[in-house]
């Protein structure tokens, strides 16, 4: 990125997007860890999306590969995520809180303005 003349800029703005995912967490404790753990499994598989659709649009072979590769990268970090949940909850109490948070995240995007964040 470097090479291409991107700067990152030392201020970054909060993300409204994961501010609204991480009030949605419940509070007893067991609950509380499972919701943190789904919504980090929620938050990478978007990155794998958006990953996607930018190394789509680029012209250049080394930029696709490149987002590519954080795509692939992300749905990795997805699926630790999930599999960290299996370890501590049955699979009907995970997929249970999935559905539900699938909902929640969905209402959430569509009513949050999109900007460009990193979390």
């Amino acid at each position: 990125m470097m090479d291409k003349g991107f700067t990152f800029s030392n201020k970054f703005k909060k993300d409204e997007y994961v501010g609204k995912m991480l009030k949605t967490i419940r509070a007893p404790s067991e609950e509380r860890f499972l919701d943190r753990l789904l919504i980090g499994a929620i938050l990478e598989y978007r990155g794998v999306e958006r990953f996607a659709l930018i190394g789509e649009a680029m012209e250049e072979p080394e930029l696709q590969k490149f987002y590519h590769r954080l795509s692939e990268q992300e749905k990795n970090h997805g699926m630790m995520f999930i599999d960290l949940a299996s370890i501590y909850f049955d699979e009907d109490v995970i997929r249970k809180r999935w559905d539900e948070m699938k909902v929640i995240e969905a209402e959430i995007a569509m009513n949050t303005k999109w900007t460009s964040a990193i979390h």
